[in-house]
């Protein structure tokens, strides 16, 4: 992928995440579109492209699955130990 590309998506791609979290205020169909993006995407991302740098983009992609499948689940679990199981609990994790 070219540089000039490669900028051009870092730099509206939060914009792009902040439109889609603002728009599941007022729609339920962005909402849920949002919220797995957050949860299935965007934990895995962030830790897969601090610390692990140097592999494939296969194997980084399936990473960033895993990863923010793990962290969203367990970041729920501890929320509900302390608060409660409850949508708001979702809700907050989210």
């Amino acid at each position: 992928m070219s540089s000039i590309l490669k900028q051009g998506i870092l730099k509206t791609l939060p914009l792009f995440l902040l439109l889609l979290l603002s728009a599941s205020f007022f729609s339920p169909h962005a909402s849920l579109v949002s919220a797995l993006f957050f949860t299935l995407f965007v934990p895995g991302y962030v830790i897969v492209e601090y610390y692990f740098k140097h592999l494939d983009i296969q194997e980084k992609l399936l990473l960033y699955m895993l990863l923010s499948v793990l962290i969203s689940t367990h970041l729920i679990y501890f929320l509900s130990l302390a608060f409660g199981y409850s949508q708001h609990t979702i809700l907050i994790a989210f």
